[in-house]
């Protein structure tokens, strides 16, 4: 049993934010797999499911709580499907990361990432990809606002091929155990 979270905010005013890179990755996924995402209550969010090879399953879960409180959604998902933690992968945004680097890696600390934090309280060695969302001029204004704006023009040029690689790293992860790496796309 694998599970994959990607970490976003519902609701249209959020959906081409930073932070919601998590779920435009979990959506693209599942449009490739030709699966749906149903509310979940028990788990606070919105499941898909998925089998993968050697008779396994593949659990999406896109939480229904704000991002900084995910790590209830992701621990009770994790819990009642019975999926390691070391089987667990969150897709998040990184705001200290580049727009369109990637990174994988296996525990650690949140970095600042509230939500991260809030699963890092519940659970550990669980897989992250972070994908950068960082300005690029480097102006960092206040960091709620800026996690909760939109891409610029300029990013949302290549936001798809940003979310295509994380997307191969979601199928890679369902075949086979993941190792620690860095790319960039942008």
């Amino acid at each position: 049993m694998k599970l994959i979270a990607g970490l976003g905010n519902e609701g249209p005013q959020y959906s081409l934010t930073r932070h919601n890179v998590g779920f435009m990755v979990l959506d693209e996924f599942a449009r490739q797999k030709g699966i749906t995402f149903r509310a979940q209550a028990r788990c606070h969010g919105r499941l898909a499911k998925l089998a993968i090879s050697g008779g396994g399953q593949l659990i999406l879960l896109k939480p229904s709580l704000y991002v900084n409180n995910s790590g209830r959604s992701v621990q009770e998902t994790a819990r009642y499907y019975r999926a390691p933690s070391h089987e667990v992968l969150i897709v998040q945004d990184d705001i200290d990361l580049p727009f369109g680097k990637i990174r994988i890696r296996q525990g650690g600390s949140s970095g600042g990432h509230k939500g991260i934090a809030s699963i890092n309280d519940l659970m550990e060695d669980f897989w992250r990809i972070k994908i950068g969302i960082a300005d690029p001029l480097g102006l960092k204004a206040d960091t709620k606002d800026y996690v909760l704006s939109p891409f610029s023009s300029m990013q949302m040029k290549t936001l798809p091929a940003v979310v295509k690689q994380a997307v191969s790293l979601l199928d890679r992860f369902a075949r086979e155990t993941l190792q620690p790496q860095t790319s960039e796309v942008a």
